[in-house]
């Protein structure tokens, strides 16, 4: 406790008024996130008909209420001091560990509304109050574990991207841990699995024999993690990790290609742990109830729309990739970077190549984790080459893609904000292709594809859609060298 002005000023001071500046600013965030995780639980508590596919659901849920909780912690802690917005607070009255607790208050929020709202959905799904109210139990403890652990790796990490990426690594190793950890006779959760979170909401939500215990391990792990970042934060300097770099200075870049790469770093390990997680969840549920998807669907159709969905995912992060891009130029960093020796035709090359690359291994993760997944559930071994196969015969349409961004990063940078409409009308497509018109998918690059593994391979639409996207690239690097660089206004 600290005397200021005569009076006490503990430790806590100020967290109300950090809290509520933290749940006014992520609102709109936390009732985004709170409806889209509870619709996924409706849709598909409504699809799955099998008993023991609800250990599964338990899953795929908790992964999404994990990774949320991670999203939501991280700007709040490391991003403020980051940023310099904790710095400025600090200027007021504002206890050692109140901008910990204000920062966790937005995603303790935002877990328990998601948790309230699933109970609703559940049972609307016919999942009973009981069935409902154990596996928003499970998902509730899951998310707490996860958002104490963000909040630890935030004290020990400098940047916040790296302690989002950090945290959605750890997401995707218990994941890991949950799928390929089963019991030696092939039932229920082996040791290894109990290691991963995802079993313990798993238990929790079992319809055959659901167990409560596990609550208590996750409540005991999340009081051992708050304590472990309260300490932390009482033993480190404001804007640092509590363990400092030493030794040598920044790296010595020597070209274009390992500053972009250094750039994204923190992102792709992000966006991959956490598809990775995501598809790990995911391809356990489709194994075991491959209808959700739809009534009376296969597992091959099933799991054939799943993957067109993570390639679909990887278009997402190309078109935000290149809006980064676009946002460099118009702030001046690329006019300075194009300042030294370095070919505006490399400079274009390196960027497009880069986010090529990245949203390539994206969908492999992806496509990976899900397939090692999915036939672990199914104990088929042939299933997981069948699906990597089918993972490789999207990239094509990625590619078309990937093209259509390029271009439009060479010849009209903000018509990339467009590539949103064109991926939601892909999506519409992908989902309910067999409900509307043949004309109607003509424009969809994934529609032209055999949809494997439930369809036979065909060699011409994979070679027609990537020179597609080889022309379009080309033709966009093209624009970029005969186009002005945009420059950052300045005021007058």
């Amino acid at each position: 406790m600290i005397r200021l002005a005569g009076s006490a000023v503990t430790g806590f001071a100020g967290t109300t008024v950090l809290a509520g500046l933290g749940l006014r600013t992520d609102r709109a965030r936390i009732a985004a996130w709170s409806i889209a995780i509870a619709v996924a639980g409706f849709l598909l508590a409504s699809q799955t008909s099998t008993a023991n596919a609800s250990t599964e659901l338990a899953a795929v849920l908790s992964v999404l209420v994990a990774v949320m909780a991670v999203h939501l912690v991280t700007p709040h802690l490391r991003g403020a001091e980051q940023s310099g917005r904790l710095e400025l607070a600090n200027t007021g009255i504002v206890g050692r560990w109140a901008p910990l607790t204000g920062g966790l208050s937005a995603a303790v929020t935002a877990i328990v509304c998601t948790s309230a709202l699933l109970v609703v959905a559940l049972e609307s799904a016919g999942s009973g109050f009981a069935g409902s109210a154990r596996l928003a139990a499970g998902t509730l403890v899951v998310g707490l574990v996860f958002a104490s652990l963000a909040a630890l790796v935030c004290q020990y990490v400098d940047d916040a991207a790296a302690a989002n990426g950090l945290s959605l690594v750890a997401i995707a190793a218990a994941g890991l841990l949950r799928t390929v950890g089963p019991a030696p006779d092939g039932a229920g959760v082996g040791l290894l699995g109990w290691l991963s979170p995802f079993a313990w909401s798993s238990e929790v939500g079992s319809v055959e024999s659901p167990q409560w215990w596990p609550l208590f391990i996750g409540v005991i792990v999340v009081v051992a993690l708050l304590a472990v970042t309260y300490w932390a934060v009482g033993r480190r300097d404001l804007g640092v990790g509590a363990r400092r770099r030493t030794g040598g200075g920044e790296p010595r870049h020597t070209g274009p290609l390992p500053l972009v790469l250094r750039e994204r770093q923190w992102s792709l390990i992000s966006w991959n742990s956490g598809v990775l997680g995501v598809c790990l969840a995911t391809g356990a549920l489709v194994g075991q109830a491959p209808e959700f998807t739809g009534t009376g669907a296969d597992f091959e159709t099933s799991s054939g729309l799943f993957l067109v969905l993570v390639a679909l995912l990887s278009a997402g992060y190309t078109v935000i990739a290149v809006q980064r891009i676009v946002l460099d130029e118009e702030s001046g960093a690329t006019d300075a970077i194009l300042s030294v020796p370095l070919s505006r035709s490399g400079w274009f090359r390196t960027q497009i190549m880069v986010t090529a690359g990245a949203a390539t291994c994206l969908t492999l993760i992806g496509g990976i984790g899900f397939a090692i997944a999915a036939a672990s559930a199914r104990s088929d071994a042939g299933a997981a080459w069948n699906l990597l196969v089918a993972t490789l015969h999207v990239l094509p349409a990625l590619a078309v893609i990937i093209g259509m961004a390029a271009w439009c990063y060479g010849h009209a940078p903000r018509a990339v904000n467009g590539l949103w409409v064109y991926l939601a009308y892909i999506s519409v497509i992908a989902m309910f292709g067999d409900d509307l018109p043949v004309w109607a998918a003509i424009l969809s690059p994934f529609a032209q594809l055999p949809l494997l593994p439930a369809e036979p391979f065909a060699v011409g639409p994979p070679i027609a859609l990537a020179a597609i996207g080889a022309v379009l690239t080309i033709l966009g690097a093209e624009g970029f060298r005969r186009r002005d660089i945009a420059y950052p206004s300045v005021p007058a």
